[in-house]
């Protein structure tokens, strides 16, 4: 979100725009949980203008804020939600 409380401009591929597109996303869906691909491609449809990489050191950072808790999955993949009381 802007300072004015706006979504982020479409041309924004700030890192500030990504947490933003995030968490405008979670606040519609909290019960929302994928992988990084999986938010690249589903959560921010726009999401050719942020790389996979940049779309994961922006998970990595809201969850050592405590926003998102990683979730280690069977298959190797690690999947990211909103970090909630639940498990």
């Amino acid at each position: 979100m802007s300072p004015s409380g706006d979504p982020p401009d479409a041309a924004d591929a700030s890192p500030e725009a990504l947490q933003g597109a995030l968490l405008a996303y979670l606040a519609r869906h909290p019960d929302a949980c994928d992988t990084a691909d999986g938010i690249l491609e589903w959560w921010l449809q726009a999401g050719a203008r942020w790389s996979l990489s940049q779309v994961e050191h922006t998970l990595e950072k809201l969850v050592q804020a405590g926003t998102l808790r990683r979730l280690p999955a069977l298959d190797g993949r690690v999947r990211y939600r909103l970090a909630t009381g639940r498990p």
